[in-house]
């Protein structure tokens, strides 16, 4: 049987190795010490954390959608939303409902945070029209695409 060598143990690597293993004797090369990619779940304090997922639909993902039914992998609709916590919860946002929108309570006094909103809205809205009509410049960074769209909050964002 003729070998092969697969870099990487990402959702990729993985597939690719499980298709490719009745053919070829294969070595997995992995630099970190477990499987999954950027995919694990880390537990911490009693709280489990992605620190990588997926947004899986059978649309866009097609093959990977074969791989799972090959496998008898069950699928599981959800919900989508995005949270984020900075400086240890002295800014909290979360999207998946108004209570979770207003969990610090002291925001709904906070005139700045409406207009954080306000922008979340106008870049949600703009930005899709851009992709709709296939005029993103893809060669403006995004601080740059930010204040082209003239956010109220951007000349206040830190982008890592």
């Amino acid at each position: 049987m003729e070998k092969i060598a697969v870099i990487g143990s990402g959702i990729s690597g993985l597939a690719v190795s499980y298709l490719l293993k009745d053919k070829y004797q294969i070595t997995l090369y992995e630099k970190n010490n477990y499987f999954g990619g950027h995919t694990r779940t880390l537990d911490i304090n009693n709280t489990s954390v992605d620190t990588g997922f997926i947004v899986f639909n059978y649309h866009t993902y097609y093959h990977l959608s074969r791989l799972f039914k090959q496998l008898d992998i069950p699928v599981a609709e959800s919900n989508m939303s995005f949270g984020v916590s900075i400086k240890s919860g002295k800014f909290e946002y979360g999207s998946s409902s108004i209570k979770i929108l207003f969990a610090q309570w002291t925001n709904i006094f906070r005139p700045s945070y409406y207009k954080m909103i306000k922008d979340i809205l106008k870049f949600n809205k703009i930005s899709r029209q851009h992709l709709e009509n296939n005029t993103l410049d893809e060669n403006i960074t995004l601080a740059e695409y930010l204040n082209s769209i003239k956010l109220v909050t951007s000349s206040k964002i830190t982008i890592y």
